[in-house]
């Protein structure tokens, strides 16, 4: 069956963030130490989402979704060392909330380095698609973020978060949205969705056409790398399973590349 995620990827070549070639390494999504996770079986998007023999073909990753795609100093140091942490943390609080409280709040917080939780979700979605070096404005500004602690992000760069629920992972690297017969400028994203929470990288959002109730990490975009905030986690405004992939509004999805959705294997039934 063919790899259309690459999951394996060269042994060696260009690092999908900084560039520099040298031996590659595994970069895993989620993160180790936000969540277990299975073997997952991990398809194109249009085929999850479709129904008959489209919908059976995956590819099988171990120990859940992961991409060789990274040299050992972006993905063990500035990914895994200095930014995943805030990002384990900041998803292992939501998880003890939604798992253990019998009534949910309608809305709790955590205590996280925000900036770092935001390169933690840049360097992830930028570690997709073996291969791939960025490109476009997009995510050459992502690339700068991450590679520069010193740096605030992009003035054009935001990132919408939402409690997610659910078992299944989303990966959505090149897209867009439209609003049908509105005339407005289309909303540039990328996605990052796994239990249990889901985050959306936008660029240069129209506001008026795009208006989202969700909090917004970027928001903290004037505090440092190493500074503390309270970061809140709203649970009165979630939107449904398949948002934004499958909108159900007057909203039309436009993608490129290849997106991936990924569910945990089905056990073979006996017979």
């Amino acid at each position: 069956m063919r790899d259309p995620f690459l999951i394996k990827g060269a042994f060696r070549g260009p690092c999908s963030i900084c560039g520099t070639q040298d031996d590659l390494t595994v970069d895993h999504v989620p993160p180790k130490g936000a969540t277990r996770v299975a073997a997952m079986e991990m398809r194109e998007l249009w085929a999850r989402l479709s129904t008959g023999e489209q919908a059976r073909r995956f590819e099988l990753s171990q120990d859940g979704v992961k991409f060789r795609t990274l040299c050992r100093l972006c993905n063990n140091v500035r990914l895994g060392a200095n930014a995943d942490p805030e990002l384990v943390a900041l998803c292992n609080h939501a998880d003890t909330i939604l798992k253990t409280k019998l009534i949910l709040p309608p809305s709790f917080s955590a205590r996280v380095r925000p900036m770092r939780v935001l390169r933690a979700i840049a360097g992830h979605l930028l570690a997709t698609q073996s291969g791939r070096q960025p490109a476009g404005p997009f995510e050459l500004g992502m690339v700068s973020f991450f590679l520069n602690t010193a740096e605030a992000p992009p003035r054009e760069l935001e990132c919408f978060y939402w409690p997610y629920p659910y078992s299944d992972q989303v990966i959505l690297r090149d897209v867009g949205m439209t609003r049908l017969g509105h005339g407005r400028a289309p909303l540039v994203f990328k996605l990052l969705k796994f239990y249990p929470l889901a985050f959306m990288l936008t660029w240069a959002r129209d506001e008026q056409a795009w208006d989202f109730l969700m909090p917004n990490l970027a928001i903290h975009r004037r505090i440092s790398n190493d500074d503390f905030a309270t970061v809140p986690i709203d649970l009165r405004s979630v939107p449904h399973q398949r948002w934004p992939e499958a909108p159900t509004d007057d909203a039309a999805l436009l993608s490129g590349g290849t997106p991936m959705h990924a569910t945990p294997r089905t056990p073979k039934k006996r017979k």
